[in-house]
């Protein structure tokens, strides 16, 4: 092998690279395959052009094991949550819009430093937990549409 290695270098970097990028595309898909990212893209996968006010660099929880650490876009407007991540986590990741109608807030924290937690999707049924003070944000941005506990 080390001979090869020594004799074809630029195709074992090649190679090395390829083995990185299938690594990172399938931990993309995995992770949204856990957080329940991909149940809930198969009714609320963004159709349209989101116009309304977002939040960059956010993070959230989605069932137990799914951490998203300051890559997600976050947005709201009467209408609906949207939700993204950065383009560095993109694969697996379709950006959603979820109508208010199909957000519940099980949780009412509003201090800054509580969580509010949502479920995602009547039959999805998928947690969603941010900080309250992103929560805040989020109702004042939709205003009237937003979900009453």
């Amino acid at each position: 092998m080390q001979d090869w290695t020594r004799h074809h270098p630029q195709m074992f970097v090649g190679l090395i690279l390829l083995w990185i990028g299938g690594f990172w595309i399938l931990i993309g898909y995995l992770i949204g395959l856990a957080s329940g990212w991909k149940r809930l893209s198969g009714r609320f996968r963004l159709q349209q052009t989101y116009t309304g006010p977002r939040w960059k660099w956010q993070s959230a929880q989605m069932r137990r094991f799914a951490s998203y650490n300051n890559c997600l876009i976050l947005g709201a407007d009467p209408m609906g949550l949207f939700l993204s991540v950065n383009v560095l986590f993109r694969l697996g990741h379709p950006a959603l819009f979820i109508p208010w109608n199909e957000v519940v807030v099980t949780t009412n924290d509003w201090s800054s430093a509580g969580r509010v937690e949502m479920k995602l999707g009547q039959s999805e049924q998928v947690p969603f937990r941010i900080e309250g003070l992103l929560a805040s944000q989020l109702r004042d941005a939709a205003g009237q549409g937003w979900p009453m506990p």
